[in-house]
């Protein structure tokens, strides 16, 4: 396939599972894959279902770290990562079966009893006009070091457009009163084909606080 010539302008969306009442902290997981000069490392194999590739031929259940999409299929949008910073990376994937993990991250020591929000930003890298394919739809999802669920919500498809759009997909979670370790999760919840393919960078998970300047 042809690679992509042109960059596009991006939109950004935000689709949220409920609101915070208050003010979102410092980040205690901040995700943005780094940045450099060509590909960058895997991530470590307990945080993925998916096997890294360095080839531009990004097979089922494979991705890679990259800072544009250049090179890759020609019916994917040539973009940049979501964060900005020069020669930042995303992790792109195309994705393969319903229930695949495509990123995970243990916290260990974080507050008890404190509610946070899980945040993550996602692009359908499929171009509609050039091809019609599967959407890409994902869930976030909290457990405990046990494996019980804190919170899970399934975002829906995530359409095709015919313009890049990076998308904004958030819930809201509290930690019991006795753990301080989580897992949290991010998985795909659509089968593999033609489309299906994405683009995921700045994970953050942000502690939801009292807003101090709110006037009575």
């Amino acid at each position: 396939m042809l690679p992509a010539i042109l960059f596009l302008s991006l939109f950004f969306l935000r689709c949220e599972a409920q609101v915070c009442n208050g003010v979102l902290g410092e980040p205690v997981l901040k995700v943005d894959f780094g940045a450099g000069a060509g590909r960058g490392n895997p991530v470590p194999v307990a945080e993925t279902d998916y096997l890294y590739t360095s080839t531009y031929a990004l097979l089922y259940k494979q991705y890679t770290i990259v800072n544009n999409t250049s090179g890759f299929y020609s019916q994917w949008f040539n973009v940049t990562d979501h964060t900005g910073n020069e020669n930042g990376y995303m992790m792109i994937f195309n994705c393969a079966a319903v229930g695949d993990i495509l990123y995970t991250k243990r916290l260990s020591e974080i507050c008890p009893n404190t509610t946070f929000e899980l945040s993550a930003w996602v692009l359908s890298l499929l171009n509609k006009d050039l091809l019609t394919g599967i959407d890409a739809n994902i869930s976030l999802s909290v457990e405990t070091s046990s494996g019980r669920v804190l919170k899970s919500y399934n975002f829906g498809d995530i359409p095709t457009t015919n313009t890049p759009e990076w998308r904004n997909f958030s819930l809201y979670f509290t930690t019991p009163v006795d753990q301080t370790d989580i897992i949290i999760k991010i998985i795909n919840h659509a089968e593999g084909g033609d489309g299906n393919d994405l683009a995921l960078d700045d994970i953050t998970v942000r502690p939801c606080q009292p807003d101090l300047n709110t006037s009575f």
